[in-house]
Formats: structure tokens, sequence, C-alpha cells
């Protein structure tokens, strides 16, 4: 079955900034009625001035940090509380 961005639901979006227009993503998602999933991604402004999304990869503490302070959220939505 092919991915179908249709089915994909957004529960939760954490941001934290990063400066120059960048930002540290954490998202809740849940495809198609499923288990809510836990997403982390890097959201960062191109020299066009638009936005594109990568991976987040290797995470600073900061990140880690602003992570932990979003997990009792994070935890609720996804056990459905």
């Amino acid at each position: 079955m092919a991915y179908n961005q249709d089915r994909d639901k957004v529960l939760k979006v954490f941001e934290m900034p990063q400066g120059n227009g960048n930002f540290f993503i954490v998202s809740i998602l849940s495809y198609d009625g499923g288990k809510p999933k836990l997403q982390f991604s890097r959201r960062f402004e191109k020299n066009d001035g638009t936005s594109s999304y990568k991976a987040s990869g290797r995470m600073t503490i900061e990140e880690i940090k602003f992570v932990n302070s979003c997990m009792e959220q994070i935890v609720s939505i996804m056990e459905g509380t």
C-alpha cells in the first residue's frame, strides 16, 4: 500500500526556534487511525526564502532538553488521555 498524505493525521506539533527562521520540530502523528508515533525533524529557511524540512539526525543537548520539557504532553497524547 502506497503512502497517502490524507491519511496522516497530525495530533500535535512542538516547535523550538533556532534562529534565522530555523526550527527543531517534534510531531505526534497517526497514520490511518493507527497508534500515534513521534517524529523529529528540522525546518529551515532556504536562500530563496522558502522553507524546507529534513530529518533531525543527531540532537543537541538543548534539543534534548526541549523534548524533555514536552514529554508529559507527548505521553498524554500518545496514550490518548
